[in-house]
């Protein structure tokens, strides 16, 4: 090693990733300007309090989009670069990249987050699948804590439902699919909103009604459909952003 290749400063890994993605990051701004929203509503006021918790805001939005790209590049198991390279290349991931970053910047979910740069990390490891993964970010970006939270209680298998016997010994109420009251009894928070719930969930295709498979009414039962618990392994646990490979390809 020479006297100036010893006396050159290094550039840490990290500093070059956060480059990249802020760098790719800024392009999607352009034609998706509400990651920019705060920095530009900050020169309207006069506020110094004000200027400074709105950069705060913009900065939390740039962040949250950095994680989804990491987690897309540890999803596809290439490095950042090469994932920017490869998006920067295709019109649809690009397009697809733009929907996950403005998803992400958006939500507090952390699960959220990695999901949707999950998605993405897909959509560059198989390009014909692109198509399927917008699906799937159209429908992690419509919900947030209180639908995951249910997408999970129903992803956990039959209630454990107490069943009564009628006069002949036969067993009542063990048909499949989760009931009202069994949702309520795992999350008593849920009950003056379930319908809600329940109505974003059937309107992104995640869960269904399972009752009109059996004879006799009964009410409503829900289950999650394949689509559902695709969603769900997606919002799983995944390694943390920061063990994202960084070395060139």
């Amino acid at each position: 090693m020479n006297s100036e290749e010893g006396s050159a400063p290094r550039v840490p890994k990290g500093a070059v990733v956060a480059a990249t993605t802020s760098a790719l990051i800024g392009a999607v701004a352009a034609h998706y300007p509400i990651l920019a929203i705060p920095v530009a509503v900050a020169k309207d006021f006069a506020d110094p309090v004000v200027e400074q918790m709105l950069d705060r805001i913009g900065m939390l939005r740039q962040g949250r989009a950095q994680t989804a790209i990491r987690a897309a590049a540890s999803e596809a198991n290439i490095s950042v670069s090469r994932l920017t390279s490869i998006i920067e290349e295709s019109p649809e991931l690009l397009t697809l990249m733009a929907q996950v970053v403005q998803a992400a910047a958006e939500t507090p979910l952390d699960e959220k987050i990695v999901a949707l740069g999950r998605s993405l990390g897909r959509g560059v490891s198989d390009q014909a699948a692109v198509d399927a993964e917008f699906v799937k970010v159209r429908g992690l970006s419509a919900i947030e804590t209180f639908e995951v939270k249910l997408l999970e209680i129903l992803g956990t298998g039959e209630p454990g439902r107490v069943t009564e016997e009628a006069a002949e010994g036969e067993q009542r109420d063990n048909l499949p699919g989760w009931k009202r009251q069994d949702i309520i009894a795992q999350h008593p928070g849920f009950e003056k909103v379930l319908d809600a719930l329940i109505s974003r969930l059937t309107a992104q295709g995640m869960v269904y009604d399972r009752s009109y498979q059996t004879f006799g009414g009964g009410g409503e039962r829900w289950a999650l459909t394949p689509f559902g618990e695709e969603c769900l392994s997606l919002l799983a646990v995944v390694p943390a952003p920061d063990r994202t490979p960084q070395g060139e390809d």
